[in-house]
């Protein structure tokens, strides 16, 4: 999971982002600072003029303000939408590396299964040597050892399918499994997991975010309406009137600047609008909460009814050793004629299905610890 959350090419990506964030919030602070002009300009009757300006913004209604505290409210979202990002890579390892797991604990049945059936291939040829079993034992041996065969290979297949899958999310080969613990499928109370899911969830968080990004819009929208109030200084470089050049000239000074759009309804309109994303943002908000509460408790549903049909298996695996024991000892003594055809399905998917449960037990134990873990890993 370190790997998936450090070494993965979109948190590179993000990374870079919120750099470029960064460095945005940077730049709105910088605006607090003086702005230096220079400007020339030459008008008929021979006129021109180079002069240089240099203005400092004093007051100007919240816009610096609000520039930087939306540029604040962006990084900030912006470390959110990794943490979730971060989130999401973890589940899909922990997925990824649980279906591994399945697929070679799968694969050891498997290779039993082929080792059994041999042994029974060859139990049924001396029994035929011995004219004890028929033809049609041998014939039905051997496809019930070619079927188990083939599902060795397909199961390999799948294994190396899953191995490419899991080094695609953690960027590097992976030199040992080691077997899932059962303290990473054990979760808190059912009781105060949802509404702790609800709250440490990246997507509320998110929206949360969008929230703010959105009232900083506002009161810039606000701000457009106010005047500006700048202490300037003009510095005269070159300044000619016809064929007579002018002295050159200092000016300071203070200048006050407004412009009110359209009367000040195209101000008030913006201001109605930015008011209504807020509210629509809010709602969002209400909306991730919910997913986030039905999908928690989807997922402790599922993770329930997983444990259960684990229980259901496991007797269910009890009791079919002990007959296949009874037949196999029974076979052995010769006690009974032709019981290969009473014998269950020859490649016994029982194995492979009960393998593959403890592997979908903890990745949805994972989809719920997605939600529950805190924001270490942000950056």
């Amino acid at each position: 999971m370190r790997n998936a959350v450090t070494l993965h090419p979109s948190i590179k990506s993000r990374l870079d982002e919120l750099g470029a964030l960064g460095l945005d919030l940077q730049s709105e602070k910088a605006r607090r600072y003086p702005s230096l002009s220079l400007q020339a300009q030459a008008l008929t009757n021979d006129q021109s003029q180079v002069f240089a300006r240099v203005q400092q913004p004093l007051w100007v209604g919240g816009r610096i303000d609000g520039a930087i505290d939306k540029a604040g409210m962006r990084l900030r979202s912006g470390h959110i939408s990794l943490l979730t990002l971060q989130r999401q890579l973890m589940e899909e390892t922990a997925s990824a590396y649980a279906v591994l797991m399945g697929y070679r604990q799968r694969l050891a049945a498997a290779e039993q299964n082929v080792q059994e059936h041999e042994k029974l291939l060859g139990l049924i040829s001396r029994r035929q040597a011995g004219s004890i079993a028929s033809e049609a034992d041998v014939r039905l041996a051997r496809s019930r050892l070619a079927l188990a065969v083939a599902q060795r290979e397909q199961l390999k297949g799948q294994l190396q399918r899953a191995l490419t899958d899991l080094q695609a999310l953690t960027q590097e080969p992976m030199e040992s499994l080691l077997p899932i613990p059962d303290t990473l499928t054990a979760l808190p109370e059912p009781a105060g997991i949802v509404a702790g899911v609800v709250e440490a969830s990246a997507t509320v968080r998110q929206r949360q975010a969008d929230v703010e990004v959105v009232r900083t819009e506002v009161n810039l929208r606000r701000a457009d309406l106010m005047p500006s109030l700048y202490a300037r200084f003009d510095q005269d470089i070159y300044s000619k009137n016809g064929v007579r050049e002018l002295p050159v000239e200092t000016k300071a000074g203070l200048v006050l600047e407004g412009n009110i759009e359209g009367a000040g309804f195209a101000g008030w309109k913006r201001i109605k609008s930015a008011n209504a994303r807020v509210e629509a943002a809010r709602k969002e908000v209400e909306t991730a909460r919910n997913d986030a509460r039905r999908r928690a408790q989807a997922l402790l549903a599922e993770t329930e009814s997983l444990r259960s049909v684990m229980q259901s298996n496991e007797l269910l695996v009890t009791a079919t050793e002990e007959t296949l024991l009874h037949s196999c000892a029974s076979m052995t003594r010769g006690e009974r004629r032709g019981s290969m055809c009473s014998m269950p399905s020859g490649n016994c998917p029982m194995p492979g299905s009960l393998w593959s449960r403890p592997g979908a037990l903890f990745r949805k134990t994972a989809c719920v610890w997605r939600y529950c873990w805190e924001d270490s890993m942000g950056p």
